[in-house]
């Protein structure tokens, strides 16, 4: 079109109305708005434009970030830790919160763009009729009764009304999520239309054709208009604040408090009763002093058994998660993903593109042909006599790769499990019609077989009519251009060798083509043959009557022109004779049978037939007045010739499954996912695409169901109230008969199957209500979808009350005719039974449910960038299989996960239990503040990390999605069987090998005896390995030293006791770091004390009548100050305490063996000695803490920050052997813990069983957020004890 004035004039004289000019009224049709009207309505309604939903605040989503009990524990373990001097840990406590929350408040706030991605699809200019003449305006200054003009190529501005049109055709797969083009008019003929076919909407694009329409919406009250507003609803999300693992780990630290409470008293608890003074500067009498000593000891044991880092090692495992899914075609756009995923308990999805390939195909050909003989078999047709003397071919394609031309087309009866098989392994099999046929070479001759013969037709004539579409493979991708119908028969023709580089000599005649329309759903072809048809006999297996020199091939719709069929093919000397034979009523019946068979499998039919002309038919068909007339003429046979309409095939077409989509369903049944499919396509084409991918379950028929009746009324207005009244009466006209149209199908459609005659519903009496009762609104209506309307959104439609949708939704498992709203309110009700729902979608028509499910999942390929912003996943590959991997992944992590915090708490409490068993039994701590705190970063963090690499469970995926209510990650079974079981093995361990050392070293066992007395003979009489001396005050309290002056000591090496008698020097005091290798600088003849005690000490008597050891030469000091002449021992280099040092290096090494061992059992749930070398991160992990343990044993200048002595090789050999008798143990114990975790697993009873989908009572009772989880009366309890079938409704 030239110019705005010469498409004006096309489009009316197409339509047979022009339209007035004379003035510039506002209601009259046709002649559009005055300019002040036009400003007028700008002004009251608003430009036309989207309102950008909501972004939520920095701070809003940091605060959400930090609901987490256990971040609140850390923060108070950080203030303890710097009340009692531990600056430095309360630092690194206080950054780990910091850059968790930052970390995930960065990430939600980045993904807020929909909104925006949302409105850059919006037209920027449009055409329209202003004061009588054409003229450009900005989109946003559209106003509801303006005339507006599109064409091909461009964006719908608003929601328009048809008013003229020239053959429009549209696609609307932003509201639809369907790529098929649809035909616009005037009038809604067509019935089938999701939308009424002569209404466009804003955001949809315009393929070909030109229209003249009037604004019926704008802005927010446009189609598109209601999917922002659906997106921008605080409500509809069924995200929590915090994600279920986040919930969980909350949980956990509520628990892990408890720990610490218990821990605090406990430890105050036994120092006070035991009087235990180890390590500590109390007198054994002093119970002020060990109650202090107990709640310091008490509160940094708590501080230990927060797990501080779980919130990094959730967040990291996540991170890892993420990785492995971005490997298998799924990126996470949010982190949460991975751990809804891993807890989904119903998987929404479209059909196309997700499901199926998104590309229309042929599946199956069917054809007739007349034979001079009875058939020697009937390809599948039972009802055909053996007398007859037509033949029916029935033919599918195998197997269907979407625009890849893979060969293999079988007679039906021959397309058997073992061809399949032989074609998806080998892509060859013998009863391939198509394996000598690799070209069409007309060299070639055509097959024997009748089956064989109509293929090659078949094919060769599918090609002739796809000219104008083109196939081609780029870069290892295959692209098409052109309909969605011929590309389907383009690519069926190059299975069969037809392509662009081997065609079949003939030249189309384009002054003769008849192009497609919505009124003549047929289109047809005419090509010149060539001179010598002996080279397309070959090839096509056809032969035509004499004098032929052109063929006509017309396509379309069988109920369009099956009546006007008049000729069949007959099989003569191994070709087919084209327009041989008249076709009978009985022929035309067969024609009609198969139609309607090909029908019940939900394919769209395509009839071709051929026409044979001869050049004086051709002559004529060049005088014809038009398309039209041209399309008569194919039709009408002439009764002079033999030349008439011959039926050639049928074929069958739709969109095939994806090949992997069946077996990943069956995944899903069997991993306890229910999988719901929504789309806008046909109830009949819904309900066999669900039956070939099996996507209801195996233990019960789910229902197939339209989306229309989850609405409150039958159909809902199509303009809102604000706009109606501003309609020019021919508008409202047309919109009155759309309505009318779509009220008459959605009749015909509830009479054919209706979910509501199946099921008690709690009616809501509303005005809308079916009931035809008037009255209030029902105040129980929760859901977002249940929002008051206004007058700009009343002709968005209502719902049924949540009750309602939660029976509904709990029993259908495909929904058809789907709109926008209609799946929000699908994901909703799930959630509100208790699901955790994952929702996918590609188009601007999925975001408001992508938003509000638990986990969005949008396409990589074919996603729109707003389905993409809205969603948390992103598929890569568009294909169903990779949400079955991606929530596979999620599950893994979750597992590992378990093992984490499982082994982090048992190797936490372990050692707390091993403080309080040395306390409780008065040995020396078996592990130092130091060595813990090394022992944190070793293995706590670093090697309990790798546990995030493990490989999946066996029965990962035969499991039911889990519970997340009172989640505490561990489960009853982990806690008797791995957890309990360790912290009674543990202290026992830790604790004798560290009284064994103590006593062959030191020569004692007991701390108390060890530390020293200050009883003056308590020494002389063996009671004890140190005597103290000191001063008394003026009070007759003693003062004692800070050091012993005397100590002896019993070491066992090698089977031979040695005493070591260590007597102090006048130097000692500053000799604090001096080790005792000298042991002649320390003897009683070497020094002071080489005449005894006498000299230096004598006896003296304190308040309480306790005879101790008092300095001479100090007298009754005032202030207890020490002497730096003092002859005692060095403060920490005495053979007593370095022979406690000594062998609590060897309890250290023992407990970084044991813990390493715990870890390697932990790592599978089953015998981990099978596994035993998987999983190389944590073997490069043990590695390293392995060798830096062996360097500070060995390496003086390690050694000593970490409190450690050099071991000898037989207390290295019995840590081992300690570390590996407690792996054997809890190895065992397996035996008893997989059973019990098969049990709470529901896998006791069959291994190989798939999960029960578990139901959820359709109660809509309490909070949208407890709503996503499930109840759990018993907090250990991980059993399902609901009944698998109770939830599956038979239709």
């Amino acid at each position: 079109m030239a110019s705005g004035g010469d498409e004006r004039a096309s489009i009316a004289a197409s339509s047979g109305n022009v339209a007035p000019t004379s003035n510039f009224g506002t209601f009259v049709p046709g002649e559009g708005l005055s300019s002040f009207e036009a400003r007028r309505r700008l002004q009251e309604d608003g430009p036309n434009a989207l309102t950008p939903p909501g972004r939520k605040g920095v701070l809003e989503i940091l605060l959400a970030q930090s609901q987490s009990f256990i971040f609140a524990m850390t923060l108070l373990a950080a203030l303890l830790s710097y009340q009692l001097g531990e600056h430095r840990k309360a630092s690194i406590l206080c950054g780990l919160v910091t850059f968790v929350i930052v970390a995930n408040t960065l990430g939600e706030y980045s993904g807020q763009d929909a909104g925006a991605e949302l409105a850059k699809m919006s037209s920027s200019k449009a055409r329209v009729l202003r004061d009588g003449e054409e003229a450009t305006v900005d989109a946003e200054e559209l106003v509801v009764g303006d005339v507006v003009f599109v064409k091909a190529g461009e964006i719908i501005p608003a929601d328009l009304v048809v008013l003229e049109t020239a053959e429009l055709r549209v696609v609307e797969a932003v509201l639809t999520g369907e790529a098929a083009e649809q035909t616009k008019s005037v009038d809604p003929v067509d019935k089938e239309a999701t939308f009424p076919s002569n209404m466009l909407y804003s955001g949809t694009s315009i393929v070909a054709g030109a229209a003249k329409t009037e604004v019926i919406a704008t802005g927010m009250r446009t189609q598109i208009g209601l999917i922002a507003k659906r997106m921008s609803s605080p409500a509809a999300s069924t995200k929590g604040a915090l994600s279920p693992i986040h919930r969980s780990v909350s949980t956990f630290g509520q628990f892990s408090a408890g720990l610490g409470l218990m821990a605090i008293l406990s430890l105050t608890t036994l120092v006070t009763l035991t009087r235990y003074t180890g390590g500590s500067p109390c007198d054994a009498e002093d119970t002020k002093c060990l109650l202090l000593s107990g709640s310091t000891r008490g509160l940094i044991a708590a501080v230990a058994l927060i797990p501080h880092g779980m919130p990094l090692v959730t967040t990291i495992m996540l991170r890892v998660a993420a990785a492995a899914m971005r490997k298998r075609n799924a990126v996470t756009m949010r982190i949460t993903a991975v751990d809804y995923l891993a807890a989904t308990s119903v998987i929404c999805t479209d059909k196309t593109g997700t499901l199926t390939q998104g590309r229309m195909t042929v599946q199956r050909l069917v054809g007739f042909a007349k034979t001079s003989e009875s058939p020697s078999r009937t390809s599948g047709d039972s009802n055909q006599s053996a007398s007859s003397s037509c033949r029916c071919s029935k033919l599918s394609f195998y197997p269907l790769q979407g625009l890849e031309p893979t060969r293999g087309l079988f007679s039906e009866v021959d397309l058997t499990a073992d061809v399949k098989a032989a074609m998806d392994k080998t892509g060859q099999s013998p009863s391939n019609l198509l394996r000598n046929n690799e070209s069409a070479d007309s060299s070639r001759g055509p097959p024997a077989d009748v089956d064989g013969l109509l293929a090659r037709a078949h094919l060769a004539c599918g090609h002739l009519a796809s000219t104008e579409a083109r196939v081609w493979q780029d870069d290892g991708i295959w692209t098409s251009e052109g309909s969605l119908t011929e590309v389907a028969l383009k690519v069926a023709a190059m299975k069969g060798g037809f392509s662009e580089e081997n065609k079949l000599q003939t030249e189309l005649e384009t002054s003769l083509s008849v192009p497609f329309s919505s009124a003549r759903k047929m289109s047809a072809s005419v090509h010149r043959l060539p001179e010598d048809l002996s080279g397309f006999a070959r090839a096509a297996g056809l032969v035509f009557p004499q004098g032929t020199t052109h063929l006509a091939v017309v396509v379309g719709a069988p109920d369009k022109f099956t009546s006007k069929l008049a000729r069949m093919l007959k099989v003569t000397d191994g070709s087919l004779l084209v327009s041989a034979e008249p076709l009978s009523d009985s022929d035309r019946g067969r024609i009609e049978k198969a139609n309607r068979e090909i029908a019940k499998c939900a394919l769209r039919s395509l009839l071709s037939a051929v026409k044979p002309l001869s050049e004086p038919q051709v002559k004529q068909l060049l005088t014809a007045a038009s398309a039209d007339a041209r399309l008569d003429s194919l039709l009408t046979e002439d009764s002079s010739t033999d030349r008439g309409l011959c039926f050639l095939s049928l074929w069958g077409i739709f969109d095939p499954p994806r090949a992997a989509v069946p077996q990943s369903i069956q995944d899903c049944h069997a991993a306890g996912i229910r999988v719901v499919m929504i789309t806008g396509d046909q109830v009949a084409t819904a309900e066999a695409i669900g039956d070939l991918i099996g996507i209801h379950p195996p233990t019960s028929r789910g229902a197939v169901a339209l989306c229309s009746e989850l609405h409150q009324g039958m159909t809902p207005h199509l303009v809102s109230q604000s706009s109606e009244r501003r309609l020019s009466r021919r508008a409202s006209q047309s919109i009155e008969k759309a309505e009318q149209v779509m009220m008459q199908e959605e009749l015909k459609r509830r009479t054919r199957f209706t979910l509501a005659d199946q099921m008690h519903f709690v009616r809501d009496a509303g005005p809308n209500s079916d009931s035809g009762q008037g009255g209030a609104r029902s105040s129980n209506r929760r859901l977002s979808v249940h929002d008051d309307r206004g007058k700009n959104d009343s002709h968005e439609a209502e719902y049924r009350s949540p009750e309602d949708l939660a029976q509904m939704t709990a029993m259908v498992n495909v929904w058809a005719r789907a709109q926008p709203t209609d799946k929000v309110a699908i994901v909703e009700s799930l959630a509100s039974q208790g699901h955790i729902a994952a929702m996918t979608g590609d188009g601007v028509n999925d975001a408001p449910a992508l938003t509000a499910a638990s986990v969005g999942v949008s396409m990589g390929i074919t996603g729109t960038a707003v389905a993409q912003k809205s969603a948390d996943l992103v598929l890569m590959d568009d294909n169903f299989s990779s949400i079955v991997e991606a929530v596979k992944e999620g599950r893994i992590i979750y597992s590992n996960m378990q093992k984490y915090v499982t082994a982090n708490m048992m190797i936490k409490v372990g050692e707390f239990a091993c403080i309080a068993t040395a306390i409780a039994a008065g040995l020396p701590l078996p592990i130092t503040p130091v060595q813990q705190m090394y022992n944190l970063l070793t293995i706590h963090i670093a090697l309990l990390m790798t546990l995030a690499f493990e490989p999946a469970e066996d029965y990962i995926m035969r499991v039911p999605p889990r519970k997340t209510k009172g989640d505490m990650i561990i489960t009853k079974s982990m806690f008797f069987w791995r957890w309990l079981p360790h912290i009674c093995l543990f202290p026992p361990v830790i604790c004798g090998i560290l009284a064994f050392g103590v006593h062959r070293n030191v020569g004692f066992v007991f701390s108390r005896q060890i530390q020293g007395s200050t009883v003056a003979g308590e020494l002389d009489s063996g009671h004890t390995a140190c005597e103290f001396a000191g001063v008394l005050s003026p009070d007759k309290n003693f003062i004692v030293d800070p050091a012993p002056f005397h100590c002896a000591c019993t070491a066992y090496r090698e089977g031979n006791s040695q005493v070591l008698d260590q007597w102090g020097h006048e130097s000692a005091g500053g000799l604090a770091g001096v080790q005792l290798d000298n042991e002649s600088l320390w003897t009683q003849t070497s020094g002071p004390w080489k005449d005894g005690r006498d000299p230096l000490l004598s006896h003296c008597t304190d308040a309480k009548g306790a005879e101790h050891y008092c300095w001479q030469s100090a007298g009754n000091a005032t202030d207890g100050a020490q002497s730096p002449t003092r002859p005692i021992l060095p403060t920490t280099a005495s053979c007593a305490t370095r022979g406690t040092r000594r062998s609590q290096a060897l309890s250290f090494v023992t407990v970084q063996v044991c813990e390493i061992a715990v870890i390697l059992t932990m790592r599978r749930h089953s015998l981990g000695f099978p596994h035993f070398f998987g999983n190389a991160s944590f073997w490069f992990v043990a590695s390293i803490v392995v060798g830096l343990l062996a360097l500070a044993i060995k390496w003086q200048p390690l050694a000593a920050p970490l409190d450690l002595d050099e071991l000898n090789t037989a207390d290295l050999w019995m840590s081992l052997v300690c570390g590996f008798c407690l792996m054997a143990i809890m190895e065992v114990l397996k035996f008893r813990f997989t059973p019990a975790l098969h049990r709470e697993l529901g896998l006791d009873k069959d291994p190989e069983k798939p999960a029960p989908i578990r139901s959820r009572a359709p109660s809509v009772h309490g909070h949208r957020q407890e709503a996503i989880e499930e109840s759990d009366s018993e907090e250990w309890d991980g059993e399902d004890r609901e009944d698998p079938d109770h939830h599956n409704a038979k239709t």
